[in-house]
């Protein structure tokens, strides 16, 4: 099952550079590197959880924006059931 950190990493490859700095990527997707550094740590906004699904989704590397937006909520959910139900429920839709 895929986390926050591991779309991040999906969408600097899919821009074609997987070892692209958290600021270039801001730069790309209109974020601040903090804010990437934050997202990569498990507590990706839904902005940022839109835009990263955007990119990916034209790329191919997700089906659905959703997924990511899905995974981003249950990372930063504290409640256990709620975290795993979600990450259930955003990997049986692919």
């Amino acid at each position: 099952m895929k986390n926050c950190a591991q779309y991040v990493a999906a969408a600097k490859a899919a821009l074609g550079d997987p070892r692209m700095s958290d600021r270039a990527l801001g730069e790309h997707l209109d974020y601040a590197q903090q804010t990437i550094s934050q997202a990569k740590a498990g507590k990706m906004s839904d902005g940022v959880a839109l835009a990263l699904g955007a990119l990916l989704k034209k790329h191919g590397f997700v089906d659905h924006v959703g997924e990511v937006i899905v995974v981003a909520h249950g990372e930063r959910d504290a409640d256990q059931r709620v975290r795993k139900s979600l990450m259930e429920y955003a990997w049986r839709k692919r």
